[in-house]
């Protein structure tokens, strides 16, 4: 009884903590809508810890500087492209911040210097 006692008196502090970590709300600017939409576009929602929901529900109002769809063109673009495609001829085509949709398996096999 005494050992039962002792557990919950030492764990009762950690699971306060814990409800209180899970239950505060997200807050969403900008940038961290935009992380989302470069996680999202890498296909890291799910290595990242992030829910796919995360963006349509706390990111509807908030301008981006890259959409997903921008980063979908500009991945089917470095995909489909007959010409060489360099760092330079994708960013003036998509935007400066467009590298960020790409991961870097995709930048090293299909980006020419």
């Amino acid at each position: 009884m005494l050992y039962v006692k002792r557990f919950y008196m030492k764990s009762f502090p950690i699971i306060i903590l814990l409800i209180i970590s899970t239950s505060c709300k997200k807050e969403y600017d900008s940038n961290s809508c935009q992380s989302l939409v470069f996680k999202q576009a890498k296909g890291l929602n799910a290595a990242a810890g992030t829910k796919a929901n995360d963006f349509k529900k706390y990111c509807k109002g908030i301008k981006l500087r890259i959409t997903l769809e921008q980063c979908k063109r500009a991945t089917n673009y470095l995909l489909t492209s007959f010409s060489k495609v360099t760092e330079k001829k994708i960013k003036a085509k998509y935007g400066q911040e467009v590298m960020n949709c790409l991961n870097k398996s995709m930048v090293k096999k299909y980006i020419k210097k």
